[in-house]
């Protein structure tokens, strides 16, 4: 797999501050590196949300689906049933960001997929769900950080 890039983690960072100015909550990303699940969303105390992040260096439109690994849909999924909040996939594309509820994925045909053509990560492939992008939902313009 690709290490993060300190452009990743500021990426990551604007994504969920803009998340939270437009949906309204608070919250933060999770401290442990390793969490597949990269943010939590609060309503005053309670938690409401939890969020994967993933940033996509091209327009929204240009391709038809987005990847979810696999064990990252597994993540929100469990966090959804087991805290019974709300679990969302964000994505961040060149023209702003869009997310879709977990629920409302269609999971039933994961496949093997991913890019043979990086050189510090040859075999950068693992179990994904293909998103339509069309099945999102568009949140709000953004100014992605320089890395």
């Amino acid at each position: 797999m690709r290490r993060e890039t300190r452009g990743d983690r500021k990426a990551q960072t604007a994504a969920g501050d803009a998340c939270r100015a437009a949906w309204g909550w608070a919250g933060g990303e999770y401290a442990n590196k390793w969490s597949p699940i990269d943010y939590y969303f609060t309503d005053g105390i309670p938690l409401v949300c939890v969020g994967e992040f993933k940033r996509r260096n091209n327009p929204h439109r240009q391709y038809k689906t987005v990847f979810l690994s696999v064990r990252k849909y597994e993540a929100l999924e469990r966090a959804r049933v087991a805290a019974g909040v709300d679990a969302r996939y964000v994505v961040g594309y060149d023209d702003g960001i869009w997310w879709v509820d977990s629920f409302n994925v269609d999971a039933s045909n994961p496949q093997i997929l991913g890019r043979t053509d990086r050189a510090n990560a040859p075999n950068d492939q693992e179990p994904v769900i293909e998103v339509p992008v069309a099945s999102m939902t568009f949140l709000t313009k953004i100014d992605w950080p320089i890395a």
